[in-house]
């Protein structure tokens, strides 16, 4: 990409989040541009007004991601519907704004919509605005925005806050060229990003064949080959295991118990380490070395205490991939856990970390998930845990597989995080580039006119276009009309 340098002249905004502006550029309100128009929601309770043909966008569809286009709505209204309220109907390139908590998230539409109360209408009226322009321009200033809304119930940006909202302005044809820059440094972000997060994919299914490898005997870490000799495990989705290798159902060598204790509302800054289920699923793999949260001695009481070497199942989830979830608990003292845990203490010695890898290998998560029972959420008990049958390798033996294992996951983690590190810096590189652009800090017109045309490119990244429908058109020719007429312009900010 060709290098790109600040502009040869500047002039103050008098705008405290522009700063200062090309010289040649205007800085507008919004109102001089577009018209601002509010949402409506009609009667909920009448079903004639729902589930019709009209697109009625709400924050919820313009969500945290800022897609630029909008094309479609979790929920349409007739048009009885649209009628009984107050909504205008607005062409596809108007833009939609949330202006009720959370604010400032945006998009274009795609196709023709209205929205509701929590929404507001940009609705271009100066021809020489390009919608994709302001949406950059709105992106750099959600902050700015999110920051001005007010209300004691909720906050909110009013209809007259946003049109009195000032934003650059360059000519026509910088504005199509700011776009057609950004564009294109976008779809090279989006594929960078997307290689690291293939990247963090491959290594996280690679790092649970090993542990697969390893837990169920198919590889000897100490010499890098098969075993020297199997026998039938007696369960046909196992197959073979190593000769001198146990197959054992939990419920044979330990106690499976339930977790009791109260709420959130318990935690404090100091105290017992208290696990929860939802840690299970958010915070540990394989074992837990420390706790999220606390709870005070004087509370204890009322919770279920487990010792070290106990591995965790959580007890209820919303997926049947992921109910009982599990690690072992290698917190040294005194510690508890809430409800919604069932905990496996065994009779025996194992190596507590070999124990944590082996109750949550692949083996055991496929059964794990034929033991689910529920709809909306998820549940698995103790006297299903009891028969998962597992292999386990000698006492002698699993300190051995233990530090391999231990070894290969902190490499793993550590080319995951920095993987996760490129794409964060990525991210804010990103950022600053768009912000830099869109107000001007940045001469992107000789380097946006050399750039090769990449829209008929099968391996460009359009992660911002989606969810338009059939028929919402070309965005490089989208039908500019709007459901409100051209107003005169204003002269001044």
């Amino acid at each position: 990409m060709q290098e790109v340098k600040p502009y040869s002249s500047y002039r103050e905004s008098a705008v405290p989040w522009l700063g200062k502006v090309p010289a040649h550029w205007e800085v507008r309100r919004i109102r001089s541009i577009a018209s601002v128009l509010n949402g409506a929601t009609p009667s909920s309770s009448d079903s004639d007004n729902w589930d019709g043909n009209i697109t009625w966008i709400t924050p919820q569809d313009l969500g945290a991601n800022d897609k630029r286009y909008i094309g479609t709505s979790r929920r349409k209204i007739t048009q009885a519907g649209y009628e009984s309220c107050a909504a205008t109907l607005a062409a596809a390139g108007a833009l939609v704004i949330s202006t009720r908590a959370p604010i400032g998230h945006i998009g274009i539409l795609g196709c023709s919509a209205c929205v509701n109360q929590g929404c507001r209408l940009i609705v271009p009226t100066n021809t020489s605005l390009q919608s994709e322009y302001l949406h950059y321009s709105l992106l750099v200033a959600k902050e700015e925005l999110k920051s001005s809304g007010q209300g004691t119930t909720f906050s909110e940006l009013s209809a007259d806050f946003l049109a009195s909202f000032q934003v650059p302005f360059p000519p026509d044809a910088e504005q199509l060229a700011i776009v057609r820059f950004l564009d294109h440094a976008n779809r090279r972000f989006q594929r960078y990003i997307r290689a690291k997060e293939e990247l963090i994919e491959l290594l996280e299914e690679q790092t649970q064949a090993i542990i697969h490898e390893v837990v169920t005997g198919q590889m000897d870490v100490r010499t890098g080959r098969p075993y020297p000799a199997y026998k039938s495990s007696g369960i046909e989705w196992l197959g073979h295991v190593p000769a001198h290798w146990e197959v054992r159902k939990l419920g044979r060598f330990g106690r499976l118990l339930k977790g009791n204790g109260g709420s959130k509302e318990d935690e404090t800054s100091e105290g017992i380490p208290c696990i929860r289920y939802g840690d299970l699923y958010t915070t540990h793999a394989y074992s837990i070395s420390s706790s999220r949260s606390r709870i005070a001695v004087s509370m204890a009481i009322g919770y279920t205490s487990i010792m070290f070497g106990d591995v965790l199942f959580a007890a209820s989830g919303e997926t049947i991939e992921e109910i009982g979830k599990s690690a072992v608990n290698l917190i040294q003292g005194e510690a508890c856990c809430g409800g919604d845990i069932i905990l496996f203490r065994p009779y025996r010695e194992f190596n507590a970390r070999y124990l944590g890898y082996v109750m949550d290998c692949r083996v055991a998560a496929n059964q794990k998930a034929t033991m689910g029972r529920g709809i909306t959420v998820m549940h698995i008990y103790g006297t299903q845990l009891k028969y998962l049958t597992l292999p386990f390798a000698p006492f002698s033996e699993q300190a051995v597989l233990t530090r391999f294992l231990d070894d290969t996951i902190t490499k793993t983690e550590h080319d995951i995080a920095r993987a996760r590190n490129e794409i964060d810096l990525i991210h804010e590189y990103r950022t600053r580039l768009i912000s830099d652009v869109v107000t001007g800090k940045l001469d992107v017109r000789e380097a946006a006119a050399a750039l090769s045309e990449e829209l008929g490119d099968p391996d460009a990244v359009e992660a911002d276009f989606t969810g338009v429908e059939e028929g919402g058109g070309d965005r490089r020719d989208r039908d500019r009309r709007t459901a409100v007429p051209a107003t005169q312009e204003e002269a001044t900010p």
